[in-house]
């Protein structure tokens, strides 16, 4: 009986990638080892246990003998893994003939339960999407679509991941809006960062660390995110790599992209320090003169107010927040459409310019890339 394990042991720590899969052999069910199926600690999955199927799946994470076992289709396992089609023939070798459970050949996998939990549930189910479900879902199904070969699940994962974290502006303003997300911890922010770099996923690294860069302090960057607002000094940096960002060049990046960051808060507004008619106001008009203001005087003591009151609000260009229903009262009606036009434009203009802050390509070369890597 062998077991089907992403790396192997004689290679020390995994590869980056956990597209390859090893095949090892076990000692624990050989024909001369025989595996207790029946043993008290191996416990039954209550998620994906179908009492029809024909294939029990042994799971566990390789540093513990601690089994959950799924019943599930082999048909249907067969149909979405290109990777376990073979492992799944009824003569493969991968299918232990020593042991059965309940009358059904066995199969044992190196995987952690909690994922194939995940994984089994969504292969199952084609309406499944972890769009409704957790992070860890969305997770579990990027992990091993990519390892098992389900193609359907991984793009499901990676389009999941996209709506938090878009690359286009459009998409990334309706996201702002949107009831339902996967990200609901602050700290899920590195967590989506480590899956980017670990799997290759450019088109998802500006948005993420253009998110790290003005979400969290110098420190958090640095050092790691806590979310117990009680932990003292000496203890708020968590050991895991789900709380911090594990890769320096990232750190590095988010610290450098902080400073441009910055100024594009300040620049972004800028239809607040000028006149429709000022011959600096033409950046983004080809006739800046089509924005006639009915009251000069009136409209430059709005723009300094507000200036005034932004010099306290949180430095996210992107996520400007501000009062266009109450500024359309303060303010002429050209000065008021010079003012979205403006804003618009800036913001347009601070998106394109995003992935070069990261010292990432252009957007359409990241996403060219990602057309050819991950077709579909």
């Amino acid at each position: 009986m062998t077991v089907i394990s992403p790396y192997s042991s004689e290679l020390g720590s995994p590869p980056h990638s956990v597209g390859t899969l090893i095949t090892v052999r076990s000692a624990l069910s050989s024909p001369s080892n025989p595996l207790d199926l029946e043993a008290p600690d191996a416990r039954r999955s209550s998620a994906v246990w179908f009492e029809a199927g024909d294939l029990v799946l042994f799971v566990r994470e390789r540093s513990s003998d601690d089994f959950c076992i799924f019943k599930v289709f082999r048909a249907i396992l067969s149909l979405q893994s290109i990777v376990l089609k073979d492992s799944l023939k009824p003569t493969a070798s991968d299918i232990d003939v020593v042991s059965t459970y309940q009358g059904c050949p066995v199969l044992h996998l190196v995987d952690s339960p909690v994922d194939m939990t995940h994984f089994l549930r969504a292969v199952h189910d084609l309406s499944f999407s972890p769009r409704w479900s957790s992070l860890e879902a969305v997770e579990a199904l990027l992990k091993l679509g990519s390892k098992y070969r389900v193609e359907r699940l991984r793009q499901v994962a990676i389009s999941t991941l996209s709506l938090e974290f878009p690359a286009r502006l459009q998409d990334y303003d309706q996201r702002m809006h949107r009831r339902v997300s996967v990200i609901v911890q602050t700290e899920d922010v590195f967590r989506v960062l480590h899956l980017a770099r670990e799997f290759n996923l450019v088109q998802l690294l500006p948005c993420i660390l253009y998110r790290c860069a003005v979400d969290f302090s110098i420190l958090d960057i640095c050092n790691g995110y806590s979310s117990d607002a009680e932990s003292n000094s000496e203890s708020t940096v968590s050991s895991s790599a789900t709380s911090k960002i594990s890769n320096p060049l990232d750190i590095q990046l988010c610290l450098v992209g902080r400073e441009t960051i910055l100024t594009a808060h300040h620049a972004i507004p800028s239809f607040l320090r000028r006149h429709p008619t000022d011959g600096r106001s033409s950046r983004h008009h080809e006739d800046p003169s089509i924005y006639h203001c009915a009251d000069s005087r009136r409209c430059s003591t709005a723009r300094w107010h507000q200036v005034q009151n932004r010099l306290s609000v949180v430095q996210d260009p992107l996520r400007f927040g501000f009062d266009w229903e109450g500024y359309a009262t303060v303010v002429c009606d050209g000065c008021f459409r010079y003012a979205q036009e403006s804003h618009r434009a800036e913001r347009q203009a601070f998106w394109v310019a995003l992935p070069g802050l990261f010292g990432l390509p252009k957007w359409d070369e990241i996403l060219d890339s990602a057309a050819k890597s991950f077709p579909g």
